[in-house]
C-alpha cells in the first residue's frame, strides 16, 4: 500500500526566500512506498506571498494545495494546515528554510525500518543568504530507537533532537487532542513534548537534511519585547508536566529549563521589571543544572557562574555562546 505525506508550509510575508523553499519540497526524492503533498498555509500575508503560492500550486495542482487565511501567527496556521491535512504522516517545513532532496525518503525511511512513531533527523544552519546545498546522503546515520522516556531525555539534554516541529515525521493520528496554543511564543515546545509522549518509539538519525535559515536579525539579535516573556509559563508548565509524569527525569528537565530561561535572560534589558523574575526562576534550577554530569559543559558552566554574580555570568554567556544554540527559532 503507497502511504502519504502531508508537508505543512506556515508563510506570512515571505516574498523573498518562499521560492528557494518551494523548489525544495518539489525536488524530493520518493519511492513506490509513499507519495506526498504540500500544503502552503498563507497567514494573511501582505506581500506577494500569495502571488508565488498561487503560481506554484496552478503549475503543480497535484502536488501543491494553496489556503489563504487572516492572519493569526504560526500556531494559527499550523493548525489550519493539520485540519486540511489528511495524509498518514505528516511533517513541518517553514518557509524562510529548505530541505534537501533525502529529507522526505530519509524519515520515512527510518520509520518503516523501525515501526517508529515519529522520525527525526538533524539540521544545519545557513545565515544570510548562504544558499550552499549540502550533499544528500541516502545512508542513514547512526540510527538510534527510543523509547518515549529516552527520547524526552535527549530532548531536554539538547542531545541531537530539539524541541523544533520541523525536522521531523510525524504519523498524523498523534495530533489527536494536540494542537498547536495559538497567540504565544515557544509554541513546539508543549507540542513535541505530547507527541513524544503518545509514541511507543522515536526513531532518531543524524543526516542533516533540513538547512535552517539563522536570521542576523534573530532571537539573539532582534529588539527585545515582552512576548519573549512567554518563556515563563511555557517551561513552568514543562516542568511540572515532566515531574507529573516522568518523575525520573527531573534533573534533565531542569537542565532545559536552566538553558530556555538564560537565553531570553540575556536578551532582556535592564529596566524591564520582569528580568528579576526569569533570574529568580533560573536560581531556582541552577543546583540541578550544576550538579548534573549529563548536563552540557555550557550548562553547567552558567549554572556555576550564577553563584558568582550576574556581571561574570553575564560575561561568560556572551564568550560562550553560539548562534543558532536557542530554544526555538521565532
Amino acid at each position: 500500500m503507497v502511504e502519504t505525506i502531508d508537508i505543512i508550509v506556515p508563510i506570512y510575508n515571505m516574498e523573498d526566500r518562499l521560492e528557494q523553499c518551494l523548489q525544495s519540497l518539489l525536488k524530493q526524492k520518493v519511492t513506490s512506498l509513499f507519495t506526498y503533498r504540500i500544503l502552503l498555509v498563507n497567514d494573511g500575508s501582505t506581500d506577494d506571498t500569495q502571488v508565488i503560492c498561487t503560481n506554484y500550486a496552478n503549475k503543480y495542482p497535484e502536488k501543491i494545495l494553496s489556503f489563504i487565511k487572516s492572519n493569526g501567527g504560526v500556531s494559527s496556521a499550523r493548525n489550519f494546515g493539520l485540519q486540511k491535512a489528511n495524509a498518514d504522516y505528516i511533517t513541518f517545513v517553514d518557509p524562510d528554510d529548505y530541505i534537501l532532496p533525502t529529507y522526505l525518503l530519509n524519515l520515512f525511511t527510518t520509520l518503516k525500518k523501525t515501526g517508529a512513531d515519529i522520525s527525526s533527523s538533524c539540521f544545519k544552519e545557513t545565515w544570510n543568504n548562504d544558499r550552499n546545498q549540502s550533499l544528500s546522503e541516502t545512508k542513514l546515520k547512526n540510527l538510534q530507537i527510543l523509547s518515549a522516556k529516552e527520547a524526552l531525555r535527549k530532548l531536554f539534554y539538547q542531545d541531537g533532537l530539539e524541541f523544533a516541529v520541523w525536522g521531523k515525521l510525524i504519523k498524523r493520528a498523534l495530533f489527536l487532542n494536540v494542537s498547536f496554543p495559538e497567540g504565544k511564543r515557544y509554541e513546539d515546545v508543549p507540542v513535541t513534548y505530547n507527541l513524544i509522549s503518545k509514541c511507543t518509539k522515536v526513531a532518531v538519525i543524524e543526516n542533516k537534511d533540513y538547512v535552517y535559515w539563522q536570521r542576523e536579525d534573530g532571537m539573539l539579535n532582534s529588539k527585545f519585547n515582552l512576548s519573549k516573556l512567554d518563556i515563563v509559563p511555557v517551561m513552568d508548565n514543562l516542568y511540572e508536566t515532566v515531574l507529573r509524569d516522568y518523575p525520573q527525569l527531573k534533573s534533565a528537565v531542569a537542565c532545559r529549563y536552566f538553558a530556555g530561561m538564560s537565553n531570553v535572560y540575556f536578551q532582556i534589558p535592564n529596566d524591564v521589571k520582569q528580568k528579576a523574575k526569569i533570574w529568580n526562576a533560573m536560581k531556582s534550577k541552577r543546583k540541578l543544572a550544576l550538579l548534573d554530569r549529563n548536563a552540557s559543559k555550557k550548562v553547567r558552566l552558567g549554572a556555576l557562574s550564577m553563584y558568582m554574580g550576574r556581571r561574570l555570568m553575564e560575561y561568560l554567556y556572551i564568550k560562550t555562546q553560539k548562534r543558532g544554540k536557542l530554544l526555538h527559532k521565532k
